[in-house]
């Protein structure tokens, strides 16, 4: 064994190559702090601590903990008993005694790990924990000799899910990860159990440093557990299909809290609260299952027996149940088809036929459904891992599956040609149709995908190929998908699946058309890259494009102050690596330009510059003089600009990996970018870099994940975090009707019987600050239509400063406010903090709106609430008692997911109605955020 050294912290885990050891002991070396490890392999494995194993402070025992530690510790400041509880009551309670005593030579902080279960009345199995609570107390209390207490704490913790489990303890969510672990996740019955409080491994890990990292807590007890239970039918849900949960995000359904006796106490003294995200977690122990199959214990083998048996004793007493259910319900219905018969014996055999005939092929029909279902999850998990064979193959048992399906509808002819069940024949039909179709869509967007991808690579030099042949493969192929996809949504609209209850125990309408809005978004934006990839990257000459990255902590009107600026080029169709410089060093090589009077006054700038050339609202318009900035520094054209902030470049990190810093010797990742920016001096030099690598990783390492990679450009580009203008009209207006340009929409004229109303906030933080990583805001519109068709708003924005002082990089936000209108609108009141500013507000007129600016300044720690109230002096105009309204509401480039909240209210004799909203007769409300440009369309009836 390696040296322990005197001069690093040393953390004694019992119990270290188990499941809740082996994560605590990589956490602990994470930190620096030397580990000593015990386990004699009983219950752990010697693979947990692989990747312990690779760092020099971790010194590992094979042997029996109930046994004499043979080691001298120079010191001992940590130790923790994490023994398995599957270990035998007379094993866990000695190996107890030996670690106390060992404990009591060093005085460490101790923690014991025991069960949430001991609250129980019934403690059942768990009951020795209760001894070894009660003997760990003994050790920790006051002594009255000279002899030190031990200074320990119980951190009781509730089932504890992750990667390397076990499976031992009891509870829904470990038994459905079994399951889909072993591939039967889809014949699992549901769970008696509602929900479930399972923490996840890395939490659990968290909460035990924490007991002994924090001041105080020695002599207590802290619980470990969800504050809000899970639904478990959610839990396999995302089990089921945890990408799908994964890329459109899962919000669990809120459950009333469940407080255990010293739960509270341990979130408010600890400061801990489960940060594990459920679809993320459950992915990763589900990735790590499929790398290391379970090799199932012996309780999970006599617990797949009971539940084989009570699988057959349910499946039995179903049986019995429809018998009892079905009859009476359909006696009336097949009445009509069995009018011939003439006794009621004869009815009543002829109805016990019937159902024998169905119902065991109805049984069958669901099943192939769900085979369906499953092999089109694994072609799309197949080709996010870019494995198009293997989606293909995925496939081709879809089809397989479309073809049982379809073999067993024919069973149900005579009964369909007898007139019987004609509704539900004709939503089973649709069904068929429905599946075969998706299916062929799913196999024309694998086979345009890889089209697209071959094309691209050929651009990037890491294939040989024909670039316009793989091109037009992937249009032909996505475009067929398109129209597939389009004839399932028609179909879907045009069942009525309420109809035949079986069909809608094994489809979910709704789910099944969210996942089909997603496909037909990945297809519509491949079919936009496919058409004008080459028309952006010809096969002959060079074009150069811009890349411009923004730095919204400090906002500005085009989105934040541009920090680096790269070129990437295309030379006779091939894509050349991308350069990137900072935004100072461009601004170094212009000479002294005068600013524009407002950028004089607003920011007190002496010259012009690349740095300040984004204080327009419209996108489009910074992008031009970007350019031209750009062209008198460098002396060459550009044929375009891609604009992104930081939090798309945290995003494209995520996806693409992580970035190894040459000069700082450090790591960035999605999560830590922006806290590494607001704290380095030298912010541009590490964007530079950081914006470089990210890139050409992204252009040219192969095997990137290209399905993800889409719907997250689609993602960035509705929350404007990414846009894009093009010098080449053709290619800007396919960007521009897509709505990936942050082109800020101009005035157009009101047509009778519509009313269009806009609303448009554009702020500049005008501190050097990156106050705006500190700022919160939340905004409330309520807009009001009177009898007379005059429309009044109130517009009310809440701003709180979380900056701890005035020291940079925090500091007040003193902002440059821009309202844009529609025409017709006036201000009529404002107000700051209560104090009348009306006369302060100065108006404008740009983009064909109507325009107002102010200015406010929220100081650290301080909230500000900003109320705005203006008219439209336009009446509305109804058509034949019908108005359409719609309001726009337009999201700044760069800022965040403002919450977001309207309300329109009517006339008492008036009727507002909205597909989205609830209907009411005076009042509708919206509730969400401002991550994209909203509409609120409302149909009025006078």
């Amino acid at each position: 064994m390696k040296i322990l050294s005197r001069n690093t912290p040393i953390a004694l885990v019992v119990g270290a190559a188990g499941f809740i050891g082996s994560h605590l002991v990589e956490k602990l070396l994470s930190k620096d702090i030397q580990v000593v490890g015990v386990d004699n392999l009983s219950t752990g494995t010697i693979d947990n601590l692989l990747e312990a194993g690779k760092n020099k402070h971790f010194h590992f025992l094979n042997q029996s903990a109930a046994t004499k530690i043979p080691l001298n510790f120079p010191r001992l400041d940590y130790a923790f008993f994490t023994i398995s509880l599957s270990t035998s009551v007379a094993e866990y309670l000695q190996s107890l005694n030996i670690f106390l005593e060992l404990c009591e030579k060093f005085n460490p902080k101790v923690v014991l790990a025991s069960s949430i279960n001991l609250y129980n009345t019934d403690r059942g199995n768990y009951s020795y924990l209760k001894e070894a609570e009660q003997r760990l107390a003994e050790y920790s209390s006051e002594k009255k000799d000279k002899q030190e207490s031990i200074n320990a704490r119980i951190v009781r913790f509730a089932p504890i899910y992750g990667p390397r489990m076990n499976f031992t303890e009891e509870d829904p969510i470990i038994d459905l990860i079994y399951s889909a672990a072993a591939d039967r996740l889809q014949k699992e019955l549901a769970s008696l159990d509602f929900s479930t409080r399972a923490l996840y491994v890395k939490d659990a890990v968290n909460l035990l440093i924490k007991a002994v990292m924090h001041g105080s807590t020695a002599r207590k007890i802290y619980d470990g557990a969800l504050p809000a239970p899970l639904k478990v039918t959610e839990i396999r849900q995302i089990l089921i299909d945890p990408l799908w949960y994964e890329q459109k995000g899962y919000q669990p359904t809120e459950l009333p809290p469940w407080n255990t006796p010293n739960l509270e106490k341990t979130l408010k003294e600890l400061s801990w609260y489960p940060k594990a995200e459920v679809v993320p977690a459950l992915r990763e122990t589900m990735v790590y299952f499929n790398e290391h199959p379970v090799a199932c214990p012996k309780e999970n083998s006599e617990r797949d027996e009971k539940e084989k048996e009570s699988m057959h004793k349910e499946e039995v007493k179903l049986v019995k149940q429809e018998k009892k259910t079905i009859h009476p319900q359909k006696r009336k219905e097949w009445g009509k088809g069995v009018n011939k018969l003439q006794s009621l014996t004869t009815i009543i055999i002829g109805l016990a036929l019937i159902t024998y005939a169905l119902l065991l092929p109805l049984v069958k029909t669901g099943w192939e459904v769900g085979g369906i279902s499953r092999n089109l999850t694994k072609a799309r998990e197949s080709l996010i891992n870019n494995n198009f064979n293997q989606a293909r193959e995925d496939l081709k048992l879809a089809r397989s599956g479309v073809l049982g399906f379809k073999n067993t509808t024919e069973i149900f002819l005579p009964v369909k040609q007898a007139g019987l069940l004609t509704d539900q024949f004709t939503e089973i039909e649709q069904l068929l149709k429905i599946t075969e179709k998706t299916v062929d869509a799913a196999f024309e967007i694998t086979q345009g995908m890889e089209a697209l991808l071959n094309g691209f690579q050929v651009m990037t030099g890491g294939k040989e190929g024909e670039v316009k042949a793989y091109l037009k493969d992937a249009e032909v192929y996505l475009n067929q998908a398109d129209q597939n996809l389009g004839l399932v949504r028609s179909l879907i609209k045009q069942s009525a699946w309420e109809k035949i209850s079986p069909i809608n125990s094994w489809f979910d309408v709704n789910l099944f058309s969210e996942k089909l809005a997603t496909y037909q978004s990945t297809v519509n934006f491949s079919r936009l890259i496919t058409r004008n990839m080459t028309q952006a990257c010809p096969s002959i000459g060079v074009k150069k494009y811009l890349i411009l990255l923004q730095d919204e902590t400090r906002l500005r009107p085009g989105g934040g102050v541009p920090v680096a600026v790269g070129e990437i080029g295309c030379e006779n169709g091939q894509i050349l690596p991308v350069k990137v410089e900072s935004v100072q060093n461009i601004d170094k090589q212009l000479g002294l330009l005068e600013p524009p009077v407002d950028l004089k006054g607003d920011i007190e700038s002496t010259a012009w510059s690349l740095k300040s050339s984004n204080f327009e609202a419209d996108a489009p318009a910074n992008a031009r003089l970007v350019q031209w900035f750009y062209s008198q520094a460098e002396k060459r054209n550009t044929a375009g600009v891609i604009t992104l902030d930081l939090e798309a470049l945290s995003r494209l990190i995520k996806e693409v990996g992580e970035v190894d810093l040459k000069q700082k010797n450090e790591r960035v990742d999605g999560s830590n970018l922006l806290k590494m920016v607001v704290e380095t001096a030298d912010e541009e030099q590490l964007l530079v870099e950081v914006l470089e690598a990210v890139l050409n990783k992204m252009l040219f390492l192969q095997n990137q994940n290209w399905l993800n990679l889409s719907l997250v450009f689609q993602d960035l580009f509705a929350q404007k975090h990414l846009f894009v203008y093009f010098n080449d009209p053709l290619l800007f207006s396919q960007m521009k009707a897509e709505g990936y340009t942050a082109f800020m929409p101009r005035q157009t004229k009101d047509i009778k019987g519509q009313k269009e109303e806009f609303l448009a906030i554009s702020e500049a933080n005008l501190e050097k600050n990156h106050a705006n990583f500190y700022l919160q805001r939340a905004i409330e519109l309520k807009s009001s239509i009177e009898g007379d068709g005059k429309i009044h708003h109130k517009l009310k924005i809440k701003y709180i400063n979380t900056s701890s002082s005035d020291v940079w990089p925090a500091g007040k936000y003193r902002a440059r406010i821009k309202l844009y209108l529609a025409s017709g609108n006036s201000l009529i009141g404002a107000s700051l903090a209560g104090k009348d500013i009306l006369k302060e507000v100065t108006s404008f007129s740009d983009y064909g709106r109507a325009g107002y600016l102010l200015f406010l300044q929220v100081r650290p720690q301080e909230q500000q609430e900003l109320n705005l109230e203006f008219e439209n002096i336009h009446p509305v105009e109804f058509v034949k008692d019908k108005l359409s309204f719609n309001f726009d509401v337009i999201k700044q480039p760069g800022v965040g997911n403002d919450p977001f909240t309207f309300t329109l209210a009517v006339p008492e004799t008036w009727q507002a109605v909205s597909a989205d909203w609830r209907e009411g007769s005076k009042e509708v409300k919206f509730t969400s955020d401002l991550s994209t440009d909203r509409t609120m369309a409302v149909e009025i009836q006078r």
